[in-house]
């Protein structure tokens, strides 16, 4: 079941407030800090705030992962929100807490992680990941890695960190993309009858050092020669192992350069259907890992297992 990331339209929007909801209403601060009484369309006044800021605010973007073998709004199996302020990340917006709420829970927990960010990030040039949450139904499946490149990608194309708040069961996840702990917010909700605290962590992605980048050779083999038809420098950030038909990769041998210049040579077995390694060479002893390409996903290890990542060039 391949998952596509798309652009989010205004018609997307409740499906992307029911996943937000179905994916919080699983921790146990949730009858916390929404205990009702909830209005009769609690999602209503949520998809209209999404929809004023897909409208109205320039530094935003909305991507959604979309199951492309299912139909209808199904198909969305996550979402993502991100904003890009290359001038500086603003002042926090101040909150009013919603019908249904527990006002000093929900003050406690959104309006001390504000705080930090404003102490962290206020005026420093960012992109920050306001939200990504991913269908209870469809979890473990890649899908919130795969809305991570874009910010990522952003960042990149920008010259600045990537900065996100992550609660607990995104932690490992963001922790998996790259980003490391910068600062922890706790809150005590045990007055409330939680036993344990409620955790987030600010998190930073910073650019990689590009002398530690890689380089990405494609080459086509004709009866009597090869030549290079490309050569670019990329990063990546591995997602998982997983097979994978490469697209435009039939008949293309792929030579693929580390920051240690070890390569190694693939080939697409239309009979096997998988990539096939042929050899790999080495321009220096330390082991590193070996990466091919195909659009922006690496597709192989020199086992000849397929390995998915997420790759960017960087010009």
């Amino acid at each position: 079941m391949p998952i596509d990331v798309q652009p989010i339209v205004a018609a997307d929007l409740r499906r992307c407030a029911e996943i937000e909801h179905d994916a919080f209403a699983e921790s146990p601060s949730y009858p916390v800090l929404f205990p009702g009484p909830l209005p009769d369309d609690p999602l209503a006044l949520r998809v209209e705030g999404l929809e004023k800021e897909l409208r109205e605010d320039p530094t935003v973007r909305f991507l959604k992962a979309v199951d492309t073998e299912l139909q209808g709004d199904e198909a969305i199996v996550a979402w993502a929100k991100f904003n890009s302020y290359p001038e500086g990340l603003p002042v926090p917006k101040p909150r009013v807490p919603p019908p249904g709420s527990n006002a000093e829970a929900c003050t406690a927990l959104f309006v001390g992680i504000d705080k930090m960010r404003e102490r962290l990030m206020t005026g420093k040039p960012c992109v920050y990941l306001h939200i990504l949450v991913t269908d209870p139904k469809h979890q473990r499946r890649g899908a919130g890695l795969q809305l991570m490149t874009p910010l990522m990608q952003e960042a990149v194309r920008l010259g600045v960190p990537a900065y996100l708040e992550s609660s607990v069961p995104g932690h490992r996840l963001y922790q998996k993309a790259g980003f490391r702990d910068i600062d922890e917010h706790r809150v005590d909700f045990s007055k409330f009858g939680q036993e344990t605290p409620h955790l987030n962590w600010a998190m930073i992605w910073e650019l990689p050092n590009r002398r530690r980048s890689n380089r990405l050779e494609v080459w086509r083999v004709t009866p009597t020669d090869m030549f290079m038809l490309g050569s670019v420098s990329i990063y990546g950030t591995v997602l998982l192992l997983q097979r994978l038909t490469p697209k435009d990769s039939k008949t293309d041998l792929l030579f693929v350069g580390t920051d240690r210049f070890q390569y190694f040579t693939a080939r697409w077995d239309s009979d096997l259907q998988r990539l096939v390694t042929e050899q790999v060479i080495e321009d220096s002893g330390e082991p590193h890992m070996r990466e091919a390409q195909s659009q922006d996903k690496c597709l192989v290890d020199p086992s000849g297992r397929f390995m998915a990542m997420h790759l960017w060039e960087v010009s």
